[in-house]
């Protein structure tokens, strides 16, 4: 199932899903010319007919601009065979600032890559540009044979795990409930949950979160609910993926301040621990729970 690379497109549509998780879609890239190359079969270095490739030529296969919304894991396979040590194949990517260099090929190729890109939240684009040298075609009696040429097929590209929010804190008193985020990604809202035993909780408010983003964000919810004695944070994705962040105690009006919570045995346990539990608080007293 052997790809060209002159017909090479990669990612999506440009509208963007939770993740990428793409497979040989190789429809939409710009191939540019100016090699004396065909554009179609694979980048070649020859014409049919045997006329040689232009030195001091570059011909680029360029993809459109994407988003990622992560680590990126990208795979493919080349296959073909140019002049050796005098005409490369480099596979780039860029951001918008500049091509920058993933891999370099020449002579012989039937090897399968894989390259790995942390933390890309954003626009991303990518290229194969085949750079021929200025002075030197050494053909040798191959070229009255057959095409020099490079082919890339079986290609891959995904994030293999969007970004998780980036957590950094959270702080609850009488006044506000507050946190923070270092980056965040795929992220969809904040539900934030109130409870008087940390074991029953009951909805208080929802916020929306940023989506993407590199930034620190700072967010602030009023506390109107005095008698509260627990705040719990919970971020929910965009795919409805959710995870509890963080749990805050607070201590206002007439709520009572809990000790801890404790098995039948008299161990102390977590609060979202399953089974009966004793909850013991500072004043002395307790509640059972199940």
């Amino acid at each position: 199932m052997k790809r060209l690379i002159t017909t090479l497109a990669i990612l999506l549509s440009t509208t963007l899903g939770a993740q990428l998780n793409i497979y040989n879609d190789f429809n939409d890239w710009t191939f540019t010319n100016t090699a004396g190359l065909e554009p179609y079969g694979a980048i070649t270095t020859t014409l049919d007919g045997g006329t040689p490739y232009l030195n001091s030529a570059v011909t680029t296969m360029t993809s459109p601009v994407y988003t990622s919304s992560g680590n990126i894991d990208i795979q493919f396979y080349l296959f073909g065979l140019i002049e050796t040590g005098y005409d490369f194949m480099y596979f780039e990517y860029s951001t918008g600032s500049g091509w920058i260099t993933l891999g370099g090929y020449t002579s012989a190729q039937n090897s399968s890559y894989d390259f790995y890109l942390e933390s890309l939240v954003g626009d991303i684009q990518f290229r194969f540009a085949l750079v021929t040298d200025g002075y030197v075609n050494t053909y040798g009696s191959y070229f009255n044979q057959s095409l020099y040429y490079y082919d890339i097929f079986e290609w891959h590209l995904s994030n293999d795990n969007a970004l998780p929010v980036v957590f950094d804190y959270m702080d609850a008193d009488c006044s506000s409930i507050s946190w923070g985020t270092q980056s965040e990604s795929n992220s969809s809202h904040y539900i934030l949950e109130t409870s008087t035993d940390g074991y029953t909780w009951s909805y208080y408010d929802r916020v929306e979160a940023q989506g993407f983003t590199n930034s620190y964000t700072d967010y602030s919810v009023v506390n109107n609910n005095t008698n509260a004695n627990y705040f719990r944070l919970t971020q929910y994705d965009l795919d409805g993926a959710n995870e509890v962040l963080s749990i805050n105690s607070v201590e206002c009006g007439g709520a009572k301040s809990i000790k801890g919570y404790y098995n039948l045995m008299g161990q102390e346990v977590s609060p979202e621990s399953q089974g009966v539990k004793i909850i013991l608080y500072k004043d002395g007293s307790s509640k059972k729970v199940y």
